[in-house]
């Protein structure tokens, strides 16, 4: 059976003009003596543009309006019209590419997460997917388990606070957590199960040197102390620069070199395990100071941290070599 496409969209864009839809609403349509079951399948009240830049985007209902867009969709092939108005005439839905800025997330389970990859820069573990152009990585949580995790990813990157999840949902939460290598969701689940350890913490100079000579590594960066050790095979040239380099002294310079974009200042929460201990600041060497432009951004990040770095403190160790 054939229907004429044109037809249908007119029919159909003036039958829910004002409403409110949602998507897989199941809609019946009249035409030429037929009765027509259309599936919405997709709805958008932001633009490509707006989109891309949108972290937390996600669209399941929606107004039909005069200015809306309508595309009909036969089955998995595209044999679309739309119409700017939906009482106007129709022209073919403009084709497209999949957006680099979304990765599918594939569960243990076989559920696939589109998700903006911007969301997932604070799994350390998934590192290396998020900034390459491979379309999809797999993940050993489940489908429930995850759901909750992107609430929680899209709770800190739009500021607001971190569910409340029950106390049964947490155990699931923290091997999630793991999995992805997403410490501050680690943190938050063992805080609620009265488990949190003393991670985040002063930290004396010959402890960071200690935990260097036993194989780990551990940076100072303007006073804080993060341990990249889990991170160094996913970070290009990690495992040989950043040992050789920024071991067992300041490294505010070579990171500022190395990193001429700031995206690598999200990831430092995942890292952060505490501050210089104040009366060894002075004893950490630094072999070149920073910009003071770098440094003003870096403080920027700083609203994790246990304590703002001392001006004073950090001016003298400068100047001390």
């Amino acid at each position: 059976m054939q229907v004429d496409a044109q037809s249908l969209i007119k029919v159909l864009g003036k039958q829910l003009f004002g409403r409110v839809v949602a998507v897989n609403e199941l809609v019946m349509v009249h035409l030429d003596g037929l009765a027509l079951v259309v599936r919405i399948a997709n709805l958008n009240t932001l633009d490509e543009s707006a989109r891309e830049e949108t972290l937390s985007y996600h669209c399941y209902r929606g107004l039909v309006a005069p200015d809306t867009t309508l595309y009909l969709t036969e089955g998995k092939q595209i044999r679309c019209l739309g119409c700017d108005d939906v009482t106007r005439c129709c022209r073919s839905r403009p084709s497209g590419d999949r957006s680099r800025a979304v990765i599918d997330v594939l569960t243990r389970d076989g559920e696939v997460f589109p998700v903006k990859r911007k969301l997932l820069r604070p799994c350390i573990n998934l590192t290396q997917a998020v900034r390459s152009d491979v379309p999809s990585v797999t993940i050993d949580v489940d489908t429930l388990v995850f759901d909750r995790v992107l609430i929680y990813l899209e709770a800190g990157a739009a500021g607001q606070p971190v569910p409340d999840y029950a106390v049964h949902l947490l155990g699931d939460l923290l091997h999630a957590g793991e999995a992805l290598g997403l410490l501050s969701l680690q943190d938050y689940c063992r805080a609620k199960l009265g488990r949190l350890d003393s991670r985040i913490q002063l930290r004396s100079f010959e402890e960071v040197k200690a935990h260097n000579a036993a194989g780990q590594c551990w940076l100072i960066l303007d006073g804080m102390v993060l341990d990249v050790t889990r991170w160094l095979p996913e970070h290009p040239g990690g495992a040989t620069i950043i040992p050789k380099q920024s071991l067992n002294l300041d490294c505010a310079r070579f990171f500022e070199v190395y990193h001429s974009s700031r995206e690598s200042f999200l990831y430092l929460r995942e890292f952060y395990v505490g501050e210089v201990h104040p009366g060894d600041v002075a004893a950490v060497p630094c072999k070149e100071r920073p910009s003071p432009e770098f440094l003003a951004q870096l403080r920027g990040y700083r609203r994790f941290r246990m304590q703002p770095p001392d001006e004073d403190s950090l001016v003298k160790a400068f100047k001390s070599f």
